[in-house]
């Protein structure tokens, strides 16, 4: 399976439990900045549109941040993809 495709649907899981609580406040990180701008309309990816949309929605209808961070910050996000597939 492609990475980018694991990490688009790692990024609707965050943001389901981060719209799932009673946040007031939620930063979703991620090191693809590429997904960000999916995420944020910017790009079009025909084979998950869906899951792209549901982040959409739930990112802009809750409270949540979408931040682009540095892979070295996102290490163990990376090392538990790896390790799984």
């Amino acid at each position: 399976m492609d990475y980018f495709i694991l990490e688009v649907l790692a990024y609707r899981e965050a943001s389901l439990l981060g719209s799932s609580r009673s946040f007031q406040a939620a930063l979703v990180e991620g090191d693809s900045l590429q997904m960000i701008n999916a995420i944020k309309g910017h790009s079009s990816f025909l084979s998950i549109r869906g899951v792209i949309n549901d982040i959409f929605c739930l990112v802009f209808s809750r409270n949540l941040s979408l931040l682009c961070v540095n892979r070295r910050r996102n290490i163990a996000a990376h090392t538990l993809i790896r390790n799984t597939c």
